[in-house]
């Protein structure tokens, strides 16, 4: 009998041990190829909009919007609409004699949402006004400027698109109406808002602004009309162009009046029903049945 004995694994072929490690190499490259796409993704894919200090944001921004290169409103004075250019700077009408390629096809731009810079690169060709959510009314008397830069040098890449940011009264995840009402009690800082609002469009050659203030008392309907007609008549003055986003049905804003003190309006007719509230079809907000 054979004092030598097999241990309790041994195999007289190599099958086993092939197999072995065949699943570990497997393995091996599993890992390294999912950390090679960790990185690409890290570098190429969206990253959060995170608390940033805008005053120095504001300063590299200026140096872009400075260059060397065709500005917005540089732009703006240029001859549009030539050859097969797809889009159109001026005069963004939708009136009955305006040619099809001068008439709007706008689009709204957001910076929480990854998907609206990547909707915004696939579209852009197709379109020649882009409102960015990049204005606000904080608790100061001037206009905040929150950009995303890539949108902002996607754009930048874009000249004959009209890029008109959007204004508005959200501030720290919430609708702020009390800083809307505080610059309307006051012409002085209605004044002083206005200028700053002015100081921006120029500084970053914008085409305009879109005014979207809610969460408003319906008492201040007179007195918004009123700013408006003031900020209408400034930024008219410069060659800038004002528009508004409205709610229809909404006693906080009274379309006939409004269209007398903006060059366009935008009617917010998504909006009917809300997380809050039960699904259904929104046609009370476009034919007010």
């Amino acid at each position: 009998m054979s004092s030598h004995t097999n241990q309790v694994f041994s195999t007289p072929t190599p099958r086993r041990w092939n197999l072995v490690k065949r699943v570990t190499l497997s393995l091996i490259g599993m890992v390294v190829l999912a950390f090679i796409g960790l990185i690409v993704s890290y570098t190429n894919a969206f990253k959060p909009d995170l608390p940033r200090n805008y005053s120095q944001l504001q300063d590299s921004l200026a140096k872009i919007a400075k260059d060397t290169t065709i500005s917005w409103s540089q732009a703006a004075v240029q001859p549009c609409c030539q050859g097969d250019r797809p889009t159109c700077f001026a005069p963004l009408s939708n009136g009955a004699n305006v040619p099809l390629s001068q008439q709007i096809r706008a689009g709204f731009f957001v910076n929480w949402d990854p998907q609206s810079y990547y909707t915004l690169k696939a579209q852009i060709d197709k379109i020649n006004m882009v409102l960015p959510e990049w204005f606000v009314v904080s608790d100061a008397d001037t206009v905040v400027f929150k950009p995303d830069e890539r949108a902002f040098q996607l754009l930048r890449e874009h000249p004959f698109v009209a890029v008109v940011p959007l204004l508005s009264n959200f501030w720290q995840d919430e609708w702020h109406g009390e800083n809307v009402q505080r610059i309307l009690d006051d012409p002085h800082r209605q004044a002083v808002f206005i200028e700053s609002l002015v100081h921006n469009l120029k500084h970053y050659g914008f085409k305009g602004v879109n005014i979207d203030f809610e969460a408003l008392q319906d008492s201040t309907a007179d007195q918004l009309h009123n700013f408006m007609g003031l900020l209408h008549n400034r930024l008219n003055s410069e060659g800038f162009t004002l528009s508004q986003s409205i709610v229809p049905l909404n006693n906080q804003y009274d379309p006939k009046k409004l269209v007398e003190v903006n060059d366009l309006l935008f009617v917010m007719a998504y909006n009917q029903h809300l997380a809050s509230t039960r699904a259904g079809n929104f046609r009370a907000r476009t034919d007010g049945n």
